[in-house]
């Protein structure tokens, strides 16, 4: 596999922490929500959290993204 590839598995690991962040901003808001509150909720280690979103401005910001493709 050549750098850069996106896999199916890190496709769904990245969708499953995306999912797993908006859910958890519409129950607690975005300040009182975490990366390992994200992380915990989808089921994946908080390195993994980090390694596809450093922060959860970036979370929010893949939302926009996703929404207006």
């Amino acid at each position: 596999m050549k750098k850069g590839t996106v896999t199916e598995k890190s496709q769904l690991t990245r969708s499953k922490i995306l999912q797993a962040a908006l859910d958890l901003f519409r129950e607690n808001g975005f300040i009182n929500t975490t990366m390992r509150n994200i992380a915990e909720k989808g089921e994946v280690a908080l390195g993994s959290a980090y390694y596809y979103f450093k922060t959860k401005d970036e979370i929010v910001l893949a939302y926009y993204s996703e929404t207006q493709q």
